[in-house]
Parts: C-alpha cells; sequence; structure tokens
C-alpha cells in the first residue's frame, strides 16, 4: 500500500491516524525529510513515526526552536543601566501556551510587568502563560548592564 503513495499521501495518511493533532508541527518539520525520503515512502513513514514517538515522550508540540527571541539596545538608559528591547515572537505554526524562558540572573532598573514577564528563580514565564498565536509578538524592555541571554526553555503546543 505505501509502495505506490507519494511523501504527501504516506503523511496524510499518518496525520489521519494521529486525528490530525500533530499536523502543522510535523508538517513544518518533515519538510526536508519528505524531499530526501521522495523516492522511498517507506523510509519516510518510518521516519514519521520515530519522530512522533519523539513528540509523544516530550509531551508537547516540538516547537521550542521556533520561539524566538531578540534582544537589542535601546539607546536610553534607566537609573545608570542601558535600557534593552526584548522582542519574542512565535514562529511556530501553532499557537503557544506556557511559554517559559531561561533568565538566570535576570534583574532589572526599570520594572517589568509581571504580566508580560515573572520570574521564578531562573525561569520566567511569559505573559502568565496565556496563548501566544502563531506569527505573534511580545515586547518588553529591561535595564541592566551585563544583558541577559534569553532561551525558550519549555511551552506547549495549542492545536497542533
Amino acid at each position: 500500500m505505501l509502495g505506490s503513495s507519494t511523501p504527501k499521501q504516506v503523511f496524510e495518511k499518518f496525520s489521519w491516524t494521529l486525528g490530525g493533532r500533530w499536523f502543522n508541527c510535523l508538517c513544518a518539520k518533515t519538510k526536508i525529510i519528505s524531499l530526501v525520503t521522495h523516492e522511498n515512502p517507506e523510509a519516510f513513514f518510518i521516519q514519521m513515526v520515530s519522530y512522533i514517538s519523539f513528540i509523544n515522550v516530550a509531551g508537547y508540540c516540538a516547537c521550542l526552536d521556533k520561539i524566538n527571541i531578540l534582544t537589542a539596545r535601546s539607546g536610553r538608559e534607566v537609573q545608570g543601566q542601558p535600557e534593552w528591547n526584548v522582542t519574542v515572537t512565535n514562529n511556530c505554526p501553532c499557537t503557544q501556551k506556557l511559554i517559559k524562558l531561561t533568565c538566570q540572573g535576570f534583574r532589572t532598573a526599570e520594572p517589568v510587568s509581571p504580566s508580560i514577564l515573572s520570574k521564578d528563580g531562573d525561569t520566567c514565564l511569559l505573559i502568565n502563560g496565556n496563548e501566544l498565536p502563531a506569527g505573534s509578538s511580545v515586547y518588553f524592555s529591561y535595564a541592566w548592564d551585563p544583558p541577559i541571554v534569553f532561551w525558550p526553555k519549555d511551552s506547549v503546543g495549542v492545536g497542533c
């Protein structure tokens, strides 16, 4: 049955088996696999099974690498500390919630609204854990030297 299928057909059958739950994330993650295995749909299917097993073990849509964080100097100073503008963008094809960032050593001379960024130890929760739709961004500024390197630590996909 798989021998005569194109990778797209195998992918659709595979998505159907899963009820479409992971379709968006799988689609984004498998473009290279489908190109590489175009002549071998069975290998593509095996790779997809391996990938979905990883997602099920991880417990979330594998879009953490699609949450981009840009930090740029604003040119202002607050209480003698340089101000930094931070943009967190969800480039995943699905909505993300409970977005956590690493923020070890985060301090600021300029208040950041806890509804935007709340710190708990070395982890910061973005927008109170609320949903950040695909393609959307959150912005905040803080003032400290040296700047903090924020990294996506965890998130949960919605509707993936």
